[in-house]
């Protein structure tokens, strides 16, 4: 079976939002139809990489992708534009 991601607040929503009059009474097989109901959210993995420098020797200045080895000549960007790698370090990263 296909794993199924949820967001957290329309599980909240669904468990929740059962009518007053059957509140009493409901049980898990209610619950798992709402939470079946709630449709899969948009994710995707996240993948992290670094700009590692070709040749420090060089005078040319290139990069290259740690995931993909896509070349760069700047490595001031945050996602890799060939791949779309996380650039940005774990400690840094803005949430």
């Amino acid at each position: 079976m296909a794993e199924k991601y949820l967001k957290a607040e329309d599980v909240a929503d669904a468990v929740l939002g059962v009518p007053k009059e059957r509140q009493w009474m409901v049980s898990l097989v209610d619950v798992s139809c709402a939470i079946a109901e709630i449709p899969a959210a948009d994710v995707r993995p996240v993948v992290r990489g670094k700009w590692k420098r070709v040749d420090p020797r060089s005078t040319v200045v290139t990069f290259r992708c740690s995931e993909c080895n896509y070349y760069a000549h700047v490595n001031a960007t945050n996602f890799c534009p060939n791949c779309g790698a996380d650039m940005r370090d774990d400690e840094t990263a803005i949430s």
